[in-house]
């Protein structure tokens, strides 16, 4: 069984998960209510059992404990180019639950985020790049495109800066994954990451739901 059959069975849909209101399959995977839309019941249940699918037959698991920063460009450090960085393009199938579609340089990833501030549950299984580009069309939303760059920081941490292109062009958020939640508790940032902490993704930002997850 591989990461692509899981995928087809249970998000496939004929037009894909592309428009809350107008995608078909999944018996009407979206409902009409008014003005708005609602998920049906039929596909939060089969987003219920992917995710326990994946919690069966993981490749990767593990508890993902991070704080978010925003960076403003004139506080960046100088010479990015000298640390480690990878060309990211992701999308997504669901954002609640977050469900994930990645190409990070050559490697393809599909990940399951659970619900959480602070700390939350991480799965990931390895796609290949023609099952990627299979579901690439049905990612909800805008496919985002990134570099990200490896900082070193203290205490054996890592900072990792994703400065995004177009239409995201000019933003720069910055995160910081820790071992234990009292670890990242009680973490000091540079001054260069002081200018906001993202505790949570928020629908009410005016930067798209998926550029934080």
């Amino acid at each position: 069984i591989t990461a692509f059959s899981i995928v087809s069975f249970f998000f496939q849909a004929e037009d894909g998960i592309r428009d809350f209101c107008l995608s078909r399959g999944l018996g009407d995977v979206y409902k009409r209510q008014g003005q708005g839309c609602l998920p049906s019941i039929l596909y939060i249940r089969r987003a219920e059992k992917f995710v326990l699918f994946i919690k069966r037959h993981e490749e990767e698991t593990k508890l993902e404990i991070e704080r978010k920063f925003l960076v403003k460009r004139e506080n960046l450090p100088e010479n990015l180019e000298q640390y480690p960085n990878k060309a990211i393009e992701q999308g997504y199938l669901c954002t609640e639950p977050v469900v994930r579609i990645r190409k990070s340089n050559d490697n393809y990833y599909l990940t399951y985020k659970s619900k959480g501030l602070l700390a939350r549950e991480e799965y990931n299984l390895p796609l290949t790049k023609e099952a990627y580009e299979h579901l690439k069309p049905k990612a909800d939303g805008i496919v985002i495109s990134k570099v990200r760059y490896v900082i070193p920081e203290k205490d054996g941490l890592s900072i990792e800066l994703d400065v995004f292109k177009a239409p995201y062009e000019g933003l720069l958020l910055a995160e910081v994954e820790f071992p234990t939640e009292e670890a990242a508790h009680a973490y000091q940032p540079p001054k260069w990451l002081s200018l906001i902490h993202i505790s949570e993704p928020t629908r009410q930002a005016e930067i798209s739901y998926a550029v934080f997850c």
